[in-house]
């Protein structure tokens, strides 16, 4: 892996004798972190509130972790059906997209967090499949989630 000043790009550069400035030395990145607002489940529809706080202390991870997965869940599963109208007296329609990500070291359970949360989203677009007679992809994303037995997650969430 190459960095900073031996990278081929950087060296082919300086050996060409390229036009214009060089390039200055790379500064260390800070190392402290933004300072952000701390996760108020208060903020989230109280239907989801209880089951956000129950995957947060059955899986112990932090309550943003199963509220950032189920509320982009939800927010894919309306998809298209949802439309905004940013100005009342105008035709002008916009289909809001939200787009989220849990952040943390390896080992803090993002994984067994989106797999809890996506469970109820997974059967139902599983019983779909199985009534249409739709045969699932063997890498399919929505493959049926493992794990889920074995952290007493399985019937978490709305039923079909």
């Amino acid at each position: 892996m190459h960095t900073g000043a031996d990278h081929p790009a950087v060296r082919a550069r300086r050996q060409a004798g390229a036009e214009g400035e060089p390039w200055p030395t790379p500064r260390p990145l800070a190392s402290t972190l933004a300072e952000v607002c701390p996760f108020d489940p208060d903020l989230l529809p109280e239907s989801l509130r209880a089951w956000v706080l129950d995957l947060a202390e059955r899986l112990q991870v932090p309550p943003d972790y199963p509220g950032a997965a189920l509320t982009v869940m939800l927010a894919g599963a309306i998809g298209r059906r949802a439309l905004v109208r940013p100005q009342r007296h105008d035709p002008w329609v916009v289909n809001p997209n939200l787009w989220g990500t849990i952040v943390g070291r390896s080992g803090v359970l993002k994984s067994p967090v989106l797999r809890a949360a996506l469970g109820p989203l997974r059967r139902r677009q599983e019983g779909i499949r199985c009534r249409r007679g739709t045969p699932r992809s063997p890498a399919s994303f929505d493959s049926p989630p493992s794990g889920l037995h074995q952290l007493g997650a399985a019937s978490y969430g709305p039923g079909p």
